[in-house]
């Protein structure tokens, strides 16, 4: 596990360090992201979906991602009352908005190869939907046209959601005994192994250390806001199907 770590931090390092020596624009960073998103990742889904042992069961991941995500998020905007809505709608849409399958599952592959990506994938089910639902809610709400919320628009987002549309199929399918054959596996083993590196090296790239002074007071409330909430996080892990 400590000789993953280290590759992790390494190909971290190396993303950023091909930024800033110009090698990469941060542009380039979205060819990475729609690899990752659109070819690798929903071949990570796939292999390990195919013939896992699902249970019904697991589908209280989703929705305590989504009880998660919406109960932080009114926390949140309660606590920056004092600001004016643009400040407001940031901190809202920020808040549980957690990008678990682009950064994620490379940590979790490494540390829990076995059973790990199950969880975290169903969690994601929960997570893509806070992500393009509830956020786009937020940001929509508190934006000069707070009464515009499509939901049209919402629905075409999660239906282009590649890695969400794999997991809900592959459950699916799992559920019902329904399972790839080993050639068309051995394919998607093949591009789900570029996952971890391109995904830390788009991290990499995406790194910026510069904060604009005027948000400094707002960052600190935010370090702040995840200890208040650490209660929280606590009861939820109790009802987590898991004993690790």
């Amino acid at each position: 596990m400590t000789q993953q770590f280290i590759i992790i931090i390494l190909l971290i390092a190396l993303g950023y360090t091909l930024k800033r020596i110009n090698y990469f624009k941060a542009n380039d960073s979205q060819v990475f992201s729609t690899l990752v998103l659109n070819v690798t990742l929903p071949s990570l889904v796939i292999v390990n979906l195919n013939k896992a042992d699902l249970d019904v069961s697991l589908s209280i991941l989703p929705i305590m991602m989504i009880a998660y995500g919406i109960i932080a998020k009114i926390i949140v905007v309660w606590f920056f009352l004092k600001y004016d809505n643009h400040v407001r709608g940031a901190t809202g849409m920020m808040m549980a908005s957690l990008n678990i399958g682009l950064f994620a599952y490379p940590l979790v592959e490494a540390i829990w190869p076995e059973s790990g990506m199950i969880y975290f994938g169903m969690a994601d089910i929960g997570g893509a939907i806070i992500m393009f639902g509830v956020t786009y809610f937020v940001g929509s709400y508190f934006s000069s046209g707070g009464d515009s919320f499509d939901f049209k628009y919402l629905g075409k987002n999660l239906l282009r959601s590649v890695p969400l549309m794999t997991y809900i199929i592959m459950f699916i399918l799992n559920m019902a005994n329904i399972h790839f054959p080993k050639p068309v596996i051995d394919f998607f083993t093949v591009l789900s192994g570029a996952n971890m590196p391109l995904s830390m090296i788009l991290l990499g790239l995406m790194l910026n250390f510069s904060i604009d002074r005027r948000f400094f007071a707002n960052c600190f409330e935010i370090y702040w806001y995840p200890l208040r909430s650490r209660y929280y996080c606590r009861i939820v892990s109790t009802f987590l199907p898991t004993s690790e």
